[in-house]
C-alpha cells in the first residue's frame, strides 16, 4: 500500500503502520510554530489540525493486525498507544491554561516528552522501524 500525503485522505482510517507514521509526522510539524485554537487572519488553528493527525494516528494503530507483531512489538505499539492518549489529553490543556497538567508549559512538556517517546520507541524496535517506512516515505 503506498502512503498517501494528501492531507484529508491520509487521514482516512488505514492499516499501513507507515501511513501512521506520515501522519504522526504531520502532526509533529504542527507543534513545531506551537499549538493555537482562535483563526488567525490567513491560517487555521493547529490545535484542530494536531488534533485530528492524532486521532487519526491512534485510529490507524487500532486498525493494523495485531497478529503481525511479535510479544516485544506488540507491547511497544501498546505503549506508543498510551503516548498518544497523553497527547490527546495534553493538547487542549497546551492551549487552555494547564488543565490537569497544572500549567501550560506542563502540558507542553507532556506534549514534547510524548512525541520524542513514541520517535523513540518506532527507532529503537527493528520491527516498526521497519514497518515505518514506505517507499520514500518514512514515518515516526
Amino acid at each position: 500500500m503506498a502512503v498517501n500525503t494528501v492531507r484529508t485522505q491520509a487521514l482516512n482510517v488505514s492499516t499501513s503502520f507507515a501511513q501512521a507514521g506520515v501522519v504522526f509526522n504531520d502532526a509533529t510539524r504542527l507543534l513545531e510554530g506551537g499549538l493555537w485554537q482562535n483563526v488567525q487572519t490567513d491560517q487555521a488553528p493547529y490545535l484542530g489540525l494536531y488534533t485530528a493527525d492524532i486521532k487519526a494516528v491512534t485510529a490507524d494503530l487500532a486498525a493494523v493486525p495485531k497478529g503481525q507483531f511479535t510479544c516485544t512489538t506488540l507491547a511497544t505499539v501498546q505503549a506508543i498507544q498510551a503516548d498518544l492518549a497523553t497527547l490527546l489529553n495534553a493538547t487542549p490543556a497546551s492551549v487552555n491554561g494547564g488543565g490537569t497538567f497544572g500549567s501550560v508549559a506542563a502540558a507542553d512538556k507532556a506534549l514534547h516528552d510524548a512525541q520524542l517517546d513514541i520517535i523513540s520507541k518506532v527507532q529503537g524496535n527493528t520491527q516498526l522501524a521497519a514497518l515505518a517506512v514506505s517507499g520514500s516515505h518514512t514515518g515516526f
